[in-house]
This record gives structure tokens, sequence and C-alpha cells, in this order.
């Protein structure tokens, strides 16, 4: 499952995060996707979502400084279903290991989380998240949108 679950801007009112993240957690418990990427998430919205989603395992990095600056696009993943292998990040850029920087002619500086997770019932493994709204042309044929 995907989720663009939109950041957390003071502008949006009554739709603000803090009126929202119940609905969040309702909708993917609900779900129960064993494997959810999201995307435009702050750190508070992501410290929100580590605590009221405990049944996942959460991996992401903000974009802006490959810590906590900036929207994430982590994966969050079923521990009892999946093992993981490995993960890590990188920048939608010339520079992948640079993160915070824009790239080729994006409006905004991309991130990927990435993960090889291995289901435990049957050893198949997969991968992916990413966030490419908002780019130009030519980074979309380079990041093959």
């Amino acid at each position: 499952m995907t989720f663009n679950i939109r950041l957390d801007a003071p502008s949006d009112s009554a739709n603000n995060w803090k009126y929202r993240k119940e609905n969040v957690y309702q909708m993917i418990t609900y779900y129960h996707p064993d494997l959810l990427g999201m995307q435009e998430v702050c750190h508070n919205q992501m410290e929100d979502l580590k605590q009221g989603l405990p049944q996942y395992t959460a991996l992401g990095v903000g974009r802006d400084d490959g810590k906590e600056a900036g929207e994430y696009c982590p994966i969050f993943f079923n521990p009892n279903r999946f093992t993981l292998l490995k993960s890590g990040n990188f920048a939608l850029s010339e520079h992948p290991d640079s993160i915070g920087i824009k790239g080729w002619d994006a409006s905004y500086n991309r991130i990927t989380t990435w993960a090889i997770l291995k289901e435990k019932r049957n050893g198949k493994k997969t991968t992916g998240c990413g966030h490419k709204k908002s780019v130009g042309i030519w980074s979309q044929c380079i990041i093959g949108i």
C-alpha cells in the first residue's frame, strides 16, 4: 500500500495533521497492509506514526539532511511477515549519496527509502518507496516516471 499522508501544514486549518492523524491510524489499521510506503511525512508525523502504529517497523530519514529535517518517504513493514535484510536512502538527483539537494530540474529535493525485506514464510524478497511528484520533464525521464 502507498499513502501520501500530506505534510503537517498549519495552513491546512481544520484538515491539519493534529485533527486527521487518528483517522490515518484507523485507516492503516483497518487495511493492515504488511508493506506500506508513505510520502510527505514530516518528522513530527513520523514520530506520531511510529507511536500510533506500533505493530510496524519504520524506516526512513528526512530529505533535507538525511536525519530529521524535511519530508520523509518512509517504509513501514510488518515484522511478523518480513525480516529486514538491508535498508538505506538515496537522493533522486545526479548525486544520489548527497541528501538534501535538488536533482536535475526538480521543484524539490527528493529522497527514496529502500529496504530489502525477506518474507518469513517463503523467502521471497521485496523492496522500495519513493515520491516523484513535482519534478520537471528531465527529472521524469531520468527517474523513469
